[in-house]
């Protein structure tokens, strides 16, 4: 959704947030955990790639191409 996140725990499953920038891997250290969301609230340029970046989740439309299929349908939604 082109909003940065801080992850405050030490592993993720979903690196693809990572991988194009959406999230910052924090850990449960408080300290590190101030000194990204400060970073990323003091970074307007960050906010604003971020912002024009296609959603690495897709599209935000899954649930309703697989209600269509359960529901018999053969189109997409």
């Amino acid at each position: 959704f082109g909003v940065p996140v801080v992850v405050m725990r030490e592993h993720t499953e979903r690196i693809e947030g990572l991988e194009q920038g959406f999230a910052v891997l924090a850990g449960c250290d408080p300290l590190k955990i101030v000194a990204a969301t400060e970073r990323i609230l003091s970074d307007p340029e960050l906010r604003t790639t971020l912002a024009n970046r296609p959603n690495p989740y897709g599209d935000g439309r899954a649930a309703a191409r697989i209600a269509a299929l359960l529901a018999g349908g053969n189109s997409r939604p």
